[in-house]
């Protein structure tokens, strides 16, 4: 319905427009047509009529209009009078009836300055009729030809939304075939251009596009018709061969991490035996980081039967959406980066590379209970989405291990002070340790001494605290935890993987072991080999982005090189039997955790360097 909201807000702006003009500059007036006669009784009728249609009595209006229309002479409110006319027609959903008399006025009238005006209604009329390709038509002609310059912005932002949204690719190229004006056919060369750039570029396409660069070199749609083009030439040409969708946001808000994603898949590509054998394609399409965008990208690429299996996308909700398209088609999805939880069990066909929010915290649990050895723990985390994932898989996982929560502590965004957080902490902390008799009998002689500081009793009884903030939080919790003398284990989340920010907080926070999907050894020769290959090749330095890509490539590639027919269903099940397949940036494991990766990398930050225990 996003395009019904945008379209109503755009025409209540133009019909404010109009009417301002007519009180403005039509009764302040009188312009008179060819052969019209000044006439007392017209001006004053059509005062009353804009009366009516002010006060949104429209039936009324309708009704004195229809008369100005028929005087036997023409008059010197003719005009404005046939446009009300139908204006008023369309106010009282009279649709057709609005349509058929303002086109009559068009001819009658060529001359008209309210011809804007009137195609503007008729265009709203044909909406509201649902015939989009005949409302697109009347817009399109305001481009080039509206002598407002409201007007023609605004019915090109209707114009645009329309095209998006409700007409098909057949559709747009019998309007540039019926449309030679600049402006329009800037336009729709630029939404075909865009649809093509989403199913691949056919050759008649890019040449169109160059034929329209060249003949309008100053046009403001070359710049981006410039850049579908010189997308598509980094797209493989369809061909017989496998052929693996993309679908990432290569303009917009994220394009740029979008790019390093497909840089990766790229670079994998080039040195793969298994891409050259099977001829393996890439099918690249846009997002534009829109839902809508992303979910007829994923239409398109069900419907190609030589697309086995689909890379994408960068944002979790965008994932969720395409994951819904592609396995009612039962197209496997490999999602490089999406960390929300459930997204895998959209379908069967849906696979996480990268470990989701709850299988972080669990994971982590699991690491403190079995290899660190620790039982008690408090968490203190954001109450979002990602502070709650965390927080609610390492709960659940020490509760199934035994271990115990002796507080759980929530903040919101933006909190710089944890004191009340951290006070409930150590009270409850103090709790436990209460129930210790020798503990007790020690509390008692100290609490005896008059001149004994209660805070400097350290709480002994907290294991840990997990804390899944975010890399701005990690200089209040450290600074906090040591004030309340709480003496437990840090343990973070993948945001205190930032080694600047650790050591400058490296007083309080040496020590503490923390999740991060993305961990490589900057010193290891072998990987020095490795992006000293990749900016050679790639023009481009390494880093997360291009490893999610890369990995996420390597993997489906050792599938297929091992596949003797290969199909949407044999890559499916191959994929789910993946068991730690080591990738550049951690390992990938698919197999007996439902298709989601439950591989995290677990890092310890100790005297100024990150160093990974598992």
């Amino acid at each position: 319905m996003r395009h019904f909201k945008i379209f109503h807000r755009i025409q209540g702006f133009v019909a404010f427009f109009l009417t301002f003009f007519l009180i403005t500059k039509g009764t302040a007036q009188i312009i008179y047509d060819a052969g019209a006669v000044a006439s007392v009784k017209a001006e004053k009728n059509f005062k009353r009529g804009i009366q009516y249609y002010q006060s949104e009595e429209y039936a009324r209006a309708e009704t004195v209009f229809s008369e100005l229309c028929t005087y036997p002479q023409p008059h010197q409110r003719i005009t404005i009078s046939n446009l009300m006319y139908g204006k008023s027609l369309f106010k009282l959903a009279k649709y057709k009836e609005a349509i058929h008399h303002l086109r009559q006025f068009n001819q009658t009238y060529p001359q008209s300055r309210y011809i804007d005006y009137s195609k503007y209604t008729i265009g709203s009329a044909y909406y509201m009729l649902g015939n989009h390709v005949a409302a697109v038509r009347e817009f399109l002609w305001l481009l080039d030809y509206a002598r407002a310059p409201e007007l023609a912005l605004n019915a090109k932002l209707i114009a645009n939304q329309l095209i998006d949204l409700s007409l098909k690719t057949t559709d747009i190229e019998m309007l540039i075939d019926e449309i030679p004006a600049d402006n329009a056919l800037g336009l729709l060369t630029l939404k075909l251009a865009e649809e093509q750039a989403q199913t691949g570029f056919s050759n008649k396409g890019i040449n169109q596009v160059i034929d329209f660069m060249n003949t309008h070199p100053q046009s403001e749609f070359v710049k981006p018709l410039e850049g579908l083009v010189t997308r598509a030439k980094l797209t493989s040409s369809p061909g017989s061969g496998v052929k693996l969708g993309v679908i990432l946001p290569l303009s917009g808000g994220y394009a740029e991490d979008g790019e390093r994603i497909l840089l990766g898949l790229k670079y994998a590509l080039r040195s793969s035996k298994a891409a050259k054998d099977h001829e393996i394609q890439l099918v690249i399409k846009d997002s534009e980081s829109k839902i809508v965008t992303a979910i007829k990208a994923a239409q398109n690429l069900a419907n190609d039967e030589s697309v086995i299996a689909v890379i994408g996308e960068l944002e979790s909700n965008l994932t969720a959406a395409i994951a819904t398209v592609l396995d009612q088609h039962n197209i496997p999805l490999i999602a490089p980066t999406a960390s929300q939880y459930g997204i895998a069990s959209i379908g069967k066909n849906v696979f996480q590379a990268n470990c989701d929010l709850n299988e972080r915290g669990k994971q982590l649990a699991i690491y403190a209970v079995k290899e660190l050895g620790l039982k008690a723990f408090a968490t203190l985390g954001p109450a979002d989405e990602y502070g709650k994932g965390m927080i609610d898989g390492f709960t659940s996982t020490i509760d199934n291990l035994g271990g115990t929560i002796i507080a759980q502590k929530w903040f919101y965004e933006g909190a710089l002070n944890l004191s009340r957080q951290m006070r409930s902490i150590r009270a409850l902390g103090f709790k436990q340790m209460d129930e210790d008799t020798s503990w007790r009998n020690s509390k008692e002689i100290l609490l005896a001494q008059a001149d004994y500081d209660t805070s400097m009793i350290p709480v002994t009884s907290i294991d840990a605290i997990f804390c899944p903030v975010y890399t701005d939080e990690i200089k209040y919790i450290g600074p906090q935890c040591a004030s309340f003398n709480i003496q437990a284990q840090l343990l973070g989340g993948d945001y205190w993987h930032d080694l600047d920010v650790l050591r400058s907080n490296q007083r309080y926070v040496n020590g503490t072991v923390f999740t991060s999907d993305y961990y490589v050894a900057e010193n290891d020769p072998a990987f020095r080999r490795f992006r000293a290959d990749f900016r050679k090749e790639m023009k481009s330095d390494f880093g997360r982005f291009h490893a999610y890509g890369y990995d996420t490539m390597n993997v489906i590639l050792s599938l297929l090189q091992n596949m003797n027919r290969i199909s949407r269903q044999g890559l499916r099940d191959e994929l789910e039997q993946v068991y730690q397949y080591d990738g550049i940036k951690g390992q990938i494991t698919w197999r007996g955790n439902e298709r989601i990766n439950s591989n995290i990398n677990i890092l310890e930050f100790t005297n100024g360097m990150i160093k990974k225990v598992k």
